[in-house]
């Protein structure tokens, strides 16, 4: 294949080239006349060659065998078709430049006759040429597209078979379904039927569980969706590959499966089916494993990025409650890390009316009884914090006397509790450290982006959040290395403060 890299052979002259392998034209290919004319035929009148009448003894090893150049003719035309396909990978034919479209066309008709050869290789090769010439503007495309569908599906059916696509087979089918992706996303002046997009979805639908052949299911199933055809079968097959989304163990499947589902519930008019869709997502919030968890939640926040803003105003409810509570009952740090930039992404995305709703439930939950609530309610103090940034500042009044009456020293654990007493307050004891600790991050988030030092309005509520006698410089349980005297210092420091502020 150096001949391709050799400057002094231009494209035409190899086009030229090709074309004579592949139609075995080339003189050299064929016996010349002089060659016919060293053949004559026997002369009737001459006498016998021999006087004996008995033949003379054969030769050992037997007659040898007639040899004819058509016998391995395949592997000229092979060779031909590969330096096309080369030609073609490695961009020496432009779909802008005439010349070039003008001496690729007659090349049409001869791919489609070697699709049906009888040798695997070169209806292989055939096939990789096929899938690159279909994005080249060809008129002979636009007048064989139908024929070619035909003999695309017809090697499907006869190879892509349960069990098949292996060793020889497996290299043409794989060729094969990129082909029929190439032709379904790329050649617009031909539409397949609605019975062969329901072979090829039953196809996707099963390679995708084939580790070797899940590339080309996933690409055929993303050319289906660019040209937005749609069948009953499509919304089963969009299911089935939204739980491969979460329950495959391949983080690259899980992404391939989330990009094919956002581009379907993005382009096609779901109506009412959207809602189960998104609903389905939510719900794998509580997957027994964190993959899928962590899958579910980076579905999530690529919805929140991509949908249009009226949409996530109509389900902001439905997604907002069940990822906040994921703030507390999650195990894992990494999803509830990514949990808080969902939310924070969710919130940019609402109009200021719809924030204020969901702002008002989470400080309803800081005046719960159960800890836990309030500790969750806090942690969503500080990503409000994160997502309006300076618009903040107008609910400073509202939220600044509810985080001074939460740091206030109250009853610390009794004596003469059961053990089972002291497991249960030692949990919400560490809730509260948690909700302390929020609060505190909360304030240094507000001190960062609002204007709270030196306004005159917050003077004395500041002056009590600081009073050392609060919790706040306190530690409430053993080992929690997180919640020190420092802590509010740390955070100002943080923020560009230098120091604990004195009485305003």
């Amino acid at each position: 294949m150096h001949w391709i890299a050799n400057p002094g052979i231009t494209v035409d002259a190899m086009l030229i080239y090709i074309h004579g392998l592949a139609t075995e034209t080339i003189p050299f290919l064929n016996p010349s006349d002089s060659d016919k004319a060293k053949t004559k035929p026997p002369d009737p009148r001459a006498g016998p060659e021999s006087c004996y009448l008995l033949p003379p003894t054969p030769k050992k090893g037997g007659v040898a065998p007639k040899v004819s150049k058509k016998t391995n003719m395949h592997l000229i035309v092979e060779f031909g078709l590969q330096l096309l396909h080369m030609n073609l990978k490695r961009s020496k034919l432009s779909p802008s430049n005439q010349q070039h479209l003008r001496m690729l066309d007659p090349f049409i008709p001869i791919l489609m006759d070697s699709l049906t050869s009888k040798y695997t290789k070169v209806t292989v090769v055939a096939l990789r040429c096929i899938t690159w010439m279909l994005r080249y503007p060809l008129p002979s495309i636009s007048k064989s597209a139908f024929r070619l569908t035909k003999i695309l599906f017809k090697i499907l059916h006869t190879h892509a078979m349960a069990g098949a696509a292996k060793g020889a087979n497996f290299d043409i089918v794989v060729s094969c379904f990129k082909a029929v992706t190439v032709l379904v996303r790329d050649v617009k002046q031909h539409m397949i039927d609605e019975k062969q997009l329901q072979v090829l979805l039953t196809y996707a639908e099963e390679d995708m569980h084939d580790h070797t052949r899940q590339a080309t299911a996933f690409g055929l199933l993303k050319a289906i969706r660019s040209r937005k055809l749609i069948v009953p079968e499509m919304h089963d097959v969009m299911k089935k590959v939204a739980q491969l989304s979460i329950t495959s163990e391949s983080p690259s499947v899980r992404l391939q499966c989330r990009q094919v589902v956002l581009n379907f519930l993005l382009d096609y008019p779901l109506g009412n089916k959207l809602k189960r869709h998104l609903e389905f997502y939510v719900r794998q919030l509580n997957f027994d494993l964190e993959t899928g968890r962590e899958s579910s939640l980076e579905m999530l926040a690529t919805i929140f990025s991509s949908f249009p803003q009226k949409t996530l105003e109509t389900y902001a409810g439905m997604f907002f409650i069940p990822m906040a509570t994921r703030l507390v009952n999650d195990e894992s740090a990494k999803c509830r890390k990514i949990t808080a930039l969902a939310i924070r992404s969710l919130l940019q995305k609402l109009w200021v009316e719809k924030r204020d709703e969901l702002f008002t439930m989470a400080t309803h939950w800081l005046h719960d009884d159960k800890p836990a609530h309030q500790r969750l309610s806090s942690q969503l103090c500080g990503i409000f914090v994160d997502a309006e940034e300076a618009g903040f500042q107008r609910r400073l009044d509202d939220i600044l006397p509810q985080m001074q009456e939460h740091i206030k020293p109250d009853g610390l654990q009794k004596d003469g509790m059961s053990a089972m007493e002291t497991d249960v307050t030692s949990m919400e004891e560490r809730h509260t450290d948690h909700m302390l600790f929020n609060l505190l991050s909360a304030l240094a988030k507000m001190i960062k982006h609002c204007s709270i030092i030196g306004n005159k309005a917050y003077t004395d509520t500041l002056n009590a959040i600081w009073d050392p006698s609060n919790l706040i410089f306190s530690i409430r349980t053993p080992g929690c290395v997180w919640f020190r005297p420092s802590s509010l210092e740390t955070c100002l420091l943080q923020n560009n403060q230098t120091s604990l502020p004195g009485p305003c």
